[in-house]
């Protein structure tokens, strides 16, 4: 997917939600989706990420495709983050 580490994509994602004005902590798992397509995909690219739009793809797949609910706790999708495939 990328050379990112875990600790270093939750990091980025972190970044990303504070950017487009949301708290970390309080965050859904809906509002992530929308972070991932709109704010995250322009920041690795800036960041010179390669396929930075199939990273957030991937990285919305791992969130979303892996049994975690729309209504998941902040923790439990940056807990899923942190695993691997």
């Amino acid at each position: 997917m990328t050379s990112l580490s875990p600790p270093a994509i939750r990091g980025t994602l972190r970044i990303a939600l504070k950017e487009a004005g949301l708290d970390a902590a309080q965050v859904t798992t809906a509002q992530i989706k929308v972070v991932l397509e709109r704010v995250l995909v322009a920041m690795l690219e800036q960041r010179g990420v390669a396929d930075a739009a199939g990273v957030c793809a991937a990285l919305a797949t791992k969130i979303t495709g892996s049994g975690i609910e729309d209504d998941a706790t902040a923790h439990d999708i940056f807990t899923r983050l942190g695993k691997p495939p």
